[in-house]
């Protein structure tokens, strides 16, 4: 995002070197922008030392969330990419958003960080989750998103009505979302709340699930009950549903 929107004011002429993301770079690439080169860390410190910097204070981090910068760099991203189309689905879909197994670029020498995606964190009882909301009639979805494209993600997200995911980079694609929707953050201890501020600016429901530990089974009462109280289609009928009194009582 703030990359979107450094890019949406520059002049088309500049070249703009970006630092080499590992696997973020086929997301960037697939914007198809000629003013943008990414370079390896050593390349960079010597353009940096010959050009200077431009610093691109992070919208990661909630005192600089912004609105009007926000719908400026989405707007940009959906004229570069076209907009997704919209799956032929309800808009009352639910996703839950797993982990998959890490890149293999982070046990190489180039990854500073040498952890990723379910060695971060991960929920073991995931496939349980998802199984348990479908025993109660609610129709879900699941998707893991490190092999997914930028197109991909933006319509996962636009078309999602409540999205039940892991604290991490995927829920920033609550960007992405309609207002009023939902999102279901699994929290494990010691994380930051920076995915709460960006539901409160998007305008998008917020639902935390305390997680015990990073890689510790999730209360599947508990996200069940969550999604009861925020699947507002039919709910009274599932709500009756017998396994719903269950997970309820």
């Amino acid at each position: 995002m703030p990359l979107a929107h450094y890019l949406s004011t520059a002049r088309k002429k500049d070249l703009c070197f970006l630092r080499s993301c590992g696997p973020m770079n086929k997301l960037l690439l697939e914007l198809g922008l000629d003013n943008l080169v990414l370079v390896e860390k050593a390349t960079m410190h010597r353009l940096v030392c010959s050009f200077g910097k431009t610093v691109l204070n992070g919208l990661d981090d909630p005192p600089y969330y912004n609105q009007n910068v926000f719908a400026k760099a989405r707007d940009f991203l959906l004229e570069k990419l076209g907009s997704p189309q919209e799956r032929n689905e309800p808009k009352s879909d639910i996703f839950f958003i797993n982990r998959s197994e890490a890149d293999a670029f982070y046990a190489s020498s180039l990854a500073e960080f040498k952890t990723s995606a379910n060695q971060r964190r991960s929920i073991p009882n995931f496939d349980q989750l998802v199984a348990a909301v479908h025993d109660i009639g609610v129709k879900a979805n699941s998707f893991e998103l490190e092999s997914a494209s930028l197109k991909q993600q933006i319509a996962i997200f636009r078309n999602a009505r409540i999205v039940v995911a892991q604290h991490g980079a995927a829920l920033a694609n609550i960007f992405w979302m309609k207002p009023k929707t939902t999102v279901i953050e699994i929290v494990p201890p010691n994380s930051d709340v920076c995915m709460q501020k960006l539901c409160a600016v998007m305008d998008v429901q917020y639902v935390s699930v305390v997680q015990s530990d990073k890689h510790a089974p999730v209360d599947i009462k508990e996200v069940v009950a969550a999604v009861l109280r925020h699947d507002q289609p039919e709910a009274g009928s599932r709500r009756n549903h017998p396994l719903a009194r269950t997970w309820a009582a």
